[in-house]
């Protein structure tokens, strides 16, 4: 079961996520931060990775804590380009989730 943690709270309230559903909310804020937790890991190790995570990931932009629903691992291999598309469609993505459509469903819809 999911639940929220701090992290996860100024997460969703940075993304302007408080309107969601939770049960739509919460599995997407979970990815972005296991994503970032991945990457972080991979990229610095266990001991940074979490200092990343709790210290750098609240400070990060929102489009920027959007764009890890798409990168889960340093081999991702997205361009800057489809990540700079990703995160033009953040709007068409978003308005699915507010309308109860799961974040991996949204994404499918939009980003081809």
């Amino acid at each position: 079961m999911f639940q929220f943690t701090q992290l996860h709270l100024a997460i969703s309230a940075k993304l302007g996520w408080g309107d969601m559903l939770a049960e739509i909310a919460l599995p997407a804020v979970d990815r972005i931060v296991n994503n970032f937790a991945n990457v972080s890991m991979e990229m610095y190790g266990m001991s940074e990775a979490e200092l990343h995570l709790y210290e750098v990931m609240p400070k990060m932009e929102a489009n920027v804590l959007f764009s890890y629903l798409l990168t889960s691992s340093v081999e991702d291999h997205y361009s800057l380009k489809e990540i700079h598309d990703f995160i033009n469609l953040r709007g068409e993505i978003e308005n699915d989730m507010r309308h109860g459509i799961p974040h991996q469903e949204a994404i499918a819809e939009w980003f081809k």
